[in-house]
């Protein structure tokens, strides 16, 4: 590799492609950090960027990345994370930065489609990886780390890894894993995968400290066989000569690179083969072996770390002077919640008896002969929560519950406790307060913190704010998600009354209802309606793991199934505005083929001035095409109205593709949308639809189009002239409202419009307007423009304008496949993530997949 200069990656990389990228400030320092890693690998072969959290060190490592591939095409580069979520989120942005952030189409790096020109692959076990390598050749590899955690203290398990190595490596001794000896058999199995992995050109390494404990006999299982795998020096064996280092060059990132001594550098360096490296300077002189991090010398092991390690803090500019964090921070160590440093008073008499008694209870627990009055204050059931101790929370899992086993996270010295303490040394007295106040008032206990916390946050359900709070203990995450649905259904109530006078005296007796339900324990976790089951395949959600229960009004009543005989927020999502056959069905479509035809009074009609056919060949053709598209959609013998309108939706593009003036729009659309083709019938029952209802058909989106100022704030033309807009991007903008609208906050204002015109939560209740879809899409829009023209809060209006705001960003963050997807996937897409949203997300005892994606 050669050195570079700042000027030479800017041809080839723009690190602020947007305002908002511009806005953050961090494109110098992501191109001079881009720049000096670059050329400290060219030097030394290592680098290590450890810029602090937010400073975008993935982006800096993606450009060295396309650096080294653009400087040599065969290059071999590999990512290891610490995590899969972090593996596929790697994979993520490396498919934004190529597409957003790479300069040249070369087909090196960035195909003519925008994609990455190599393929990325996640490997999620050393076996993956070794077929990765096998077969795989032209791809980039994504690793996580705890995929060399390998079990190699059972029988069992070394019996399995040796079968599935030798189908990986049939010429290896068939003793090379035949040894009862777990530590030999790490190594050789490591050593094994050794054989199998290709040189690297550069090996990524992301959250690098997690590393810190080195190489050695007896340190973790993964530490060893990752770098045994790699090849490291001290294992090669003069018998084994296909046993040799894999990696030339290595990029460690961490924004932590060390707890306390340069020395956990050096441990992370000799895991992967490095601790032997020689650091040259940029200016020439002495290289500096990197055994000297070791020292005890501060000025000499400063000047090694100088020759390999970049680190930038973040400033913001405040009066024309740099302040860093730590500057303009303020730190809130002596307590409080609402003013600075000023401890939670305790002011309501029923949370000063609670913990009166709970302290009392602690006090009896001192004389007991098991702690002979010492023990850990960290180790009290009751230090953070009351709602549930650990003895119970391990009861729980015992016997079946879907959280991870882990019975508490202890600080320090904490982990070395007595298994009594383990257990919580107040836990028997402080289940008996609970389970007596749960019995007598149906509520969890008074809280001061946690009640406090909750009550500070009760704005955010008006305003959208988000916030994200860390306790220590995960019993206290169970118990402030309880305390905070509690808050929000006092919310949600509330409003469903301001907005349903008329039917207050129903919403009331329905939270009635549910908090029966609640009390009573019932829990219904899956959507089981009685309505029509009939579902638009389109727009068809993962209704799998969905986020019903009597946890919180809106997972019972808009996730679950409610109450028997009501129409729920869940059954009229699934079965008024889902269903293939409801009077909604076409709520949230679009008439593509009356929007190009510039919205006539008459479809038909525009048709027939266009193509020069007549009226009734015209109805014919229609009819056919139509008929058989829609056989080759459905084979039910009624008429659904969705399919019937797609159907005409198609017959009447494929006629206009055949006109000069409107040809090439229509064949793109088809082309886009409409891609199941034709059956082969001759003839049409004279039951089939005629065209004009389903051609001349009104939506939210033909009816938004003519209010010019919300349409731009919600569903903006992304061109100045309608028909050379393009398509697919608008359809993936219509695509992403019209599934916020079905199951975002939208969705409460929509469903409330709809009970309003139906005048009742009755299951079965029809409207008895003439047009009931035309009246709900009115009021909608009605809706939006009052919510548009009024103080901003968090309504339909804001999220659906802010979706639009933020299109590009929450495509790259939360749906980065969906640039890449077919049209007839994204209701899928969209719908996996928005299905499951709830007001109060929580995750414990384990990683949330989904809740770390929203």
């Amino acid at each position: 590799m050669k050195s570079i200069t700042p000027e030479y990656v800017s041809s080839l990389v723009n690190f602020a492609p947007t305002e908002r990228a511009r806005k953050m400030g961090f494109a110098d320092s992501q191109l001079q950090g881009a720049t000096s890693a670059f050329n400290m690998l060219q030097r030394n072969g290592v680098a290590y960027v450890a810029d602090e959290v937010g400073m975008g060190k993935t982006y800096v490592a993606l450009g060295v990345m396309g650096l080294v591939r653009h400087q040599n095409p065969s290059a071999r580069i590999m990512v290891i994370a610490p995590r899969e979520n972090i593996q596929l989120k790697w994979i993520k942005e490396q498919s934004n930065f190529i597409r957003d952030n790479w300069l040249n189409i070369d087909n090196c790096i960035k195909t003519f489609n925008g994609g990455p020109a190599r393929k990325p692959v996640a490997c999620g076990n050393t076996i993956a990886i070794a077929n990765a390598f096998r077969y795989e050749e032209h791809s980039d590899l994504f690793l996580r780390a705890t995929s060399f955690s390998v079990r190699t203290k059972s029988p069992e398990s070394r019996k399995r890894l040796r079968r599935e190595m030798q189908n990986c490596l049939p010429w290896m001794p068939e003793d090379f894993l035949r040894t009862r000896d777990s530590n030999r058999f790490r190594d050789n199995y490591g050593r094994a995968l050794n054989a199998l992995i290709p040189d690297i050109d550069l090996l990524v390494v992301d959250e690098a400290h997690n590393f810190r404990h080195g190489f050695g006999e007896n340190v973790s299982t993964r530490n060893r066989v990752l770098g045994t795998a790699l090849g490291h020096p001290r294992l090669v064996m003069p018998n084994h000569d296909w046993y040799a280092p894999r990696v030339k060059n290595i990029l460690f990132l961490s924004a932590t690179p060390f707890e306390y001594d340069y020395s956990d550098l050096y441990q992370q360096l000799n895991v992967f083969g490095k601790a032997q490296t020689k650091f040259k300077n940029f200016d020439g002189g002495d290289a500096l072996d990197a055994a000297l991090l070791k020292s005890d010398d501060e000025a000499v092991k400063r000047e090694v770390v100088k020759r390999f390690l970049i680190r930038r803090v973040q400033y913001m500019k405040i009066g024309n002077e740099q302040y860093s964090k730590n500057m303009y921070r303020r730190g809130w160590r002596e307590g409080g919640l609402e003013d600075h440093d000023q401890p939670i008073e305790v002011a309501d008499p029923k949370q000063r008896l609670i913990v009166g008694l709970i302290q009392k209870k602690v006090a009896e627990v001192l004389g007991d002969r098991k702690f002979n009055n010492s023990f850990q204050i960290g180790m009290l059931s009751s230090f953070e929560s009351f709602m549930e101790t650990i003895s119970r929370r391990k009861q729980k899992v015992d016997i079946g519950s879907d959280q991870e086993e882990q019975e508490a996270v202890f600080d320090g010295d904490q982990k070395d406790a007595k298994e009594e303490e383990k257990r919580g040394v107040d836990s028997f007295s402080l289940e008996k307060v609970v389970s007596s106040y749960k019995e007598k008032f149906g509520k969890s206990l008074p809280h001061p913190k946690l009640d406090a916390i909750s009550q500070s946050l009760t704005d955010s359900f008006d305003t959208g704010e988000k916030a994200l709070i860390f306790v220590r203990r995960i019993a206290t995450v169970a118990e402030l998600r309880s305390k905070l649905n509690d808050v929000y259904d006092f919310w949600i109530k509330n409003y469903m009354r301001s907005h349903l006078l008329e039917l207050d005296a129903e919403v009331v007796e329905l939270f009635e209802k549910y908090e029966a339900e609640k009390s009573s324990g019932q829990h219904v976790s899956h959507l089981n309606l009685d309505e029509n089951e009939t579902l638009a395949e389109a727009r068809q959600v993962d209704a799998e793991d969905d986020d019903g229960g009597t946890d919180s009004f809106f997972a019972w009543f808009f996730r679950g199934k409610g109450p028997s005989g009501m129409l729920s927020g869940a059954a009229f999502q699934k079965n008024r505005l889902t269903s293939a056959d409801s009077v909604y069905a076409l709520i949230f479509e679009d008439n593509h083929v009356s929007r190009l035809l510039g919205f006539p009074e008459d479809v038909t009609t525009k048709i027939v001035e266009e193509s020069g056919i007549s009226l009734e060949e015209l109805k014919c053709r229609l009819r056919l095409l139509a008929f058989r598209y829609f056989r080759s959609r459905s084979q039910q013998e009624r008429y659904s109205k969705l399919y019937v309108f797609e159907a005409y939706q198609y017959a009447a593009l494929t006629i206009m593709g055949e006109t000069d003036s409107f040809g090439f729009h229509a064949r793109e659309v088809l082309g886009h949308q409409y891609r199941i083709g034709e059956s082969e019938e001759t003839s049409v029952p004279t039951r089939f639809p005629d065209p004009e209802s389903s051609l001349n058909q009104k939506t939210f989106f033909t009816e938004l189009t003519s209010r010019v100022e919300l349409r731009d704030c919600i569903w903006p033309r992304t061109s100045a002239d309608e028909q050379t807009v393009d398509f697919k991007e608008r359809e993936q903008r219509r695509l992403l409202i019209s599934s916020m609208a079905r199951l975002g906050a939208s969705f409460v204002d929509l469903y409330l419009i709809a009970i309003k015109q139906l005048g009742s939560f009755e299951l079965r209740t029809e409207s008895t307007k003439d047009s009931p879809e035309a009246e709900l899409i009115k009021a909608f829009l009605d809706l939006l423009e009052q919510q548009r023209n009024t103080e901003s809060k968090f309504n339909a209006f804001f999220e659906l304008s802010k979706a639009s705001e933020t299109f590009e960003l929450l495509l790259a963050v939360n749906f980065p496949e969906a640039r890449g997807a077919e049209l007839s996937d994204l209701a899928k897409i969209f719908g996996r993530v928005l299905q499951h949203q709830v007001p109060v997300g929580w995750m414990s005892g384990g990683v949330n997949k989904r809740m770390v994606k929203q």
